[in-house]
């Protein structure tokens, strides 16, 4: 299957884990491969907050039969009363939710700004309570189709110090307060940016005094932003960042890289870094380090230390208050914790991943000795001389079935389990009705076993997508 949009060009493919799909190579496809179920049906769904409207096709080329069938939709724009809006450099329209604003830059769907509109007052509902901090309003929301958009306004209100890589802001003031948030291409990325910046918002605007050192202040925000946007609909991938960014600092603390928190304290150095990678950095030993700071202190411990510093405590006696510790105490622990640190379930996946790919290796090296034997002489002749060789199959198969059923999988991944189990059923009982056709000299059962083909190759197809799915959402790539 193809999408094609509405200038007829190939779109990458997107799943509903709200990632692209790619290949071996990490290269994206445009083409997918499906098979039916049971019941004869295939079924897909495209997500993509940035399809263009108009008129889109989905070209299904049906492998056996050559044949291709294309199907059309139209992709139109959701109509809500919205007003123009000047005053960020750049074409505005602004939708009024039930209590918020959100702003819509040209190409913005009026979808994502209804959508947001409705979760900001829970959003901010729970930040306050992970900060211990009072909002005096749910803050607009500036929505950009592209990031020459965002650069464009957030220029026009004077915004400064902002990173080249940043695809949002916050402005706690002014007549343009708010958070201004370059649109991804799927919900998530959008969720995740809006989450973040409104928990700086939060911040600067209930404790503007405080001076907080830019790990704190950045490692919270990643911290939420992985945390929360999850309930607010960004899925997969803040469960994919969150192990992305442990492995990142896990190995940079192996190499003897780490860089030191004293050297995380300015904030304004902080932007200014002009290198991507120590960018992702920063950030990513920033969370990890509140994240070491919350499971060991405390999920409000970080609202406790602002607290602190609104009282006119300096950072360093704010800290002790709220940890009982210094600093330098909590730096050596932190490494200790990381240098140690293994999750239970993400190993469980691992070695669950580990043991299908032996199944399934096992299973195409199975199917490879069918395909050597099937052009030998011995599978010419007579039936009887065929049964020795496929018995030693269906051996080999029994022995995988049986590996599967002993195997421990994780409580989430049941549904998985019970698809790889029922593909090693299929598996086995295919080269089983291959045997008992040599066996009993039926022809009829060699044509029920080649019948049974392609439900074999579709059973494999899905536990090896389910498998690579794992893996890229538990970042289990070696």
């Amino acid at each position: 299957m193809t999408f094609l949009n509405p200038v007829n060009l190939p779109v990458d493919w997107t799943k509903d884990e709200q990632v692209f799909v790619v290949d071996a190579s990490g290269q994206r496809v445009q083409t997918e491969t499906f098979y039916a179920d049971g019941s004869g049906r295939s079924t897909w769904v495209r997500w993509n907050a940035l399809d263009t409207e108009g008129q889109w096709t989905v070209q299904v080329a049906v492998n056996e039969s050559g044949k291709r069938y294309d199907g059309h939709y139209a992709l139109t724009p959701l109509q809500l009363p919205a007003v123009s809006f000047a005053g960020l450099g750049v074409a505005m329209r602004r939708y009024s939710g039930a209590s918020s604003e959100v702003y819509l830059s040209s190409g913005t769907p009026a979808s994502v700004a209804r959508d947001l509109s409705g979760r900001l007052p829970a959003l901010t509902y729970r930040l306050e309570s992970w900060l211990l901090l009072t909002s005096a309003q749910i803050p607009n929301v500036y929505l950009f189709a592209s990031s020459s958009h965002f650069r464009q306004a957030i220029t026009a209100v004077g915004a400064t110090d902002v990173s080249p890589f940043a695809s949002g802001i916050y402005l706690p003031t002014g007549n343009f307060r708010g958070v201004y948030v370059t649109l991804g291409e799927f919900t998530s990325e959008t969720v995740k940016i809006l989450v973040h910046e409104q928990t700086h918002l939060l911040v600067d605007e209930a404790a503007p005094t405080a001076d907080i050192p830019a790990w704190l202040n950045e490692g919270m925000a990643t911290y939420l932003e992985i945390n929360l946007s999850p309930e607010f609909g960004a899925g997969v991938a803040a469960v994919q960042d969150r192990f992305h960014r442990e492995d990142m600092v896990k190995a940079s603390l192996d190499a003897g890289t780490l860089i030191p928190l004293s050297s995380l304290v300015s904030q304004k150095d902080w932007n200014g870094q002009a290198y991507q990678g120590l960018v992702t950095r920063q950030y990513s030993q920033a969370y990890m380090a509140v994240r070491y700071l919350t499971e060991g202190f405390g999920d409000q411990s970080v609202g406790l230390i602002l607290k602190e510093l609104e009282r006119k405590r300096s950072f360093t006696a704010a800290f002790s208050t709220v940890t009982g510790i210094t600093l330098t105490q909590f730096e050596r622990d932190w490494k200790n914790w990381l240098e140690q640190r293994e999750d239970p379930a993400r190993e469980q996946l691992r070695q669950y991943v580990a043991e299908v790919d032996y199944m399934l290796e096992d299973a195409e090296s199975i199917s490879d000795d069918r395909q050597t034997f099937l052009a030998s002489a011995a599978a010419s002749g007579p039936f009887a001389q065929r049964a020795p060789a496929q018995t030693h199959l269906v051996n080999r198969a029994a022995a995988l079935t049986s590996w599967g059923n002993t195997l421990a999988y994780p409580v989430l991944y049941g549904e998985m389990h019970q698809e790889l189990l029922a593909f090693l059923a299929v598996f086995q009982g295919w080269l089983q009705t291959e045997l008992d056709a040599s066996t009993k000299g039926d022809n009829t059962l060699v044509r029920q076993a080649n019948a049974m083909i392609p439900e074999v190759s579709a059973r494999k197809f899905s536990v090896r997508r389910q498998a690579n799915s794992i893996m890229l959402v538990y970042q289990l790539q070696e």
